[in-house]
């Protein structure tokens, strides 16, 4: 139930649920609390979802699973926080990170445009699988989701600079807002 509702939108019953859980003679395990991080991850609660990867292994003794950590670069990439889910990956994991661990981290560097980080993440998932095609696709995205940025202010400061030169405005204004309409969609 706590799965179901952290995948369906439903997060606060999630977390509620879990409180209950924890009031009760059913203890949480590996999966629940994968569920549960899994549930902050996608509601934006960066700080419980920190809490209750911390209170797995410290109230109830559960080690993480190469799973867990992926939830929680999830977490910290969802929640823009890259250079922090970078350090979690390379300081806080007593394992080499998995597959998992970097698509997430990929995926959040692609979603927050960090071509940095993003390319480090993807030569270490290249090292571990070179021939998945996914991987490949998912940086190329990212690299053009960062240059479809880097154009669009390239061309925004071309168009103002069009203006200044034209005392009609006409094709600046034509430009811009050509620009600012293909930046929406």
């Amino acid at each position: 139930m706590i799965d179901g509702y952290g995948t369906h939108g439903h997060e606060k019953e999630a977390l509620n649920l879990f409180n209950q859980m924890q009031k009760g003679s059913v203890k949480p395990n590996e999966v629940i609390f994968l569920s549960v991080i899994a549930a902050c991850s996608h509601s934006d609660l960066m700080e419980e979802g920190l809490y209750y990867f911390e209170s797995m292994k410290e109230n109830y003794g559960l080690e993480p699973a190469m799973d867990h950590y992926g939830a929680m670069v999830d977490l910290l990439g969802r929640a823009g926080s890259l250079v922090d889910a970078w350090k979690f990956i390379q300081d806080m994991m007593p394992v080499k990170p998995g597959i998992t661990v970097l698509v997430a981290m990929l995926g959040a560097c692609r979603i927050h445009k960090n071509v940095e980080l993003g390319e480090k993440a993807a030569d270490e998932l290249f090292e571990l699988d070179p021939n998945d095609g996914a991987y490949h696709v998912l940086l190329a995205n990212m690299f053009a989701s960062a240059m479809s940025k880097v154009l669009f202010s390239l061309l925004f400061v071309v168009s103002i600079n069009v203006m200044v030169l034209d005392t009609e405005c006409d094709l600046a204004r034509a430009v811009l807002d050509r620009l600012l309409e293909k930046e929406r969609m």
